[in-house]
């Protein structure tokens, strides 16, 4: 681009010159003649010869007028092309610094959603190894603490499923094999019971326990997690 701009200058350049050179040997000649010519009065010769001097005045003026407006915008150019070429450079610069900080950024996510998932599976087993889940005789007050504290542990069991992206499959079935067993539990508990009054678990956090499990079980395990509304009573719903 650079080569072509400076080609195209340096023909005009020439093209002017060429120019001027004629015009300046018409003059010439015009000016040999007033001298050769004895019948041509001196007040004619001096006309001429003020013409040639004014005339090369303005095509040296022009000259140098042209010449400076032609270098300018040469620069102009060279100093556009310079800038827009420096200018996308550094977009560029500054895209593959987002990209590699977005990529980071997902790394640490990820990161984060694997110990928040262990974590949830810390919480579920403690939960579960605190309570006896499957016993067979209890108080109604039991009953209730048992109901929530089985819900409370699917809640952190398929929360572990959902966050964690390294799990392996070993994890999985052993963790969905317990999901299992809790959701037959509370299937039980509910049919062989009246009203069970939750205490403190809401609507919306049964309905969100509801939403994780079907995020990580089959529908098969899940008709086993579907209540007849009037055998669970929730203290509220929000």
């Amino acid at each position: 681009m650079k080569n072509f701009i400076l080609g195209v200058f340096i023909t005009i350049m020439i093209l002017v010159c060429v120019s001027m050179y004629i015009k300046n040997t018409s003059l010439t000649a015009s000016l040999s003649t007033y001298r050769n010519n004895k019948e041509i009065i001196n007040k004619d010769f001096q006309k001429a010869k003020e013409d040639y001097f004014i005339q090369q005045q303005s095509d040296n003026i022009s000259l140098i007028l042209f010449t400076v407006t032609i270098l300018f915008t040469i620069f102009g150019t060279a100093t556009f092309i310079g800038v827009k070429s420096e200018f996308k450079a550094y977009i560029k610069k500054i895209n593959a610094k987002y990209a590699e900080q977005v990529s980071e950024n997902h790394k640490v996510i990820v990161h984060i959603k694997n110990l928040e998932g262990d974590l949830s599976f810390e919480t579920a087993k403690n939960i579960s190894s605190n309570f006896d889940l499957f016993k067979l005789a209890y108080t109604n007050e039991e009953l209730i603490e048992i109901f929530e504290i089985t819900l409370v542990s699917c809640e952190y069991y398929s929360k572990s499923l959902i966050h964690k992206s390294n799990k392996s499959l070993t994890f999985e079935k052993s963790v969905k094999s317990i999901l299992q067993s809790s959701i037959e539990r509370l299937k039980e508990l509910a049919e062989d019971n009246g009203v069970i009054n939750l205490k403190t678990i809401n609507f919306n956090r049964f309905i969100s326990i509801k939403d994780n499990l079907e995020k990580v079980m089959t529908k098969e395990d899940l008709l086993n997690f579907t209540f007849k509304k009037s055998k669970l009573s929730f203290p509220t719903l929000g």
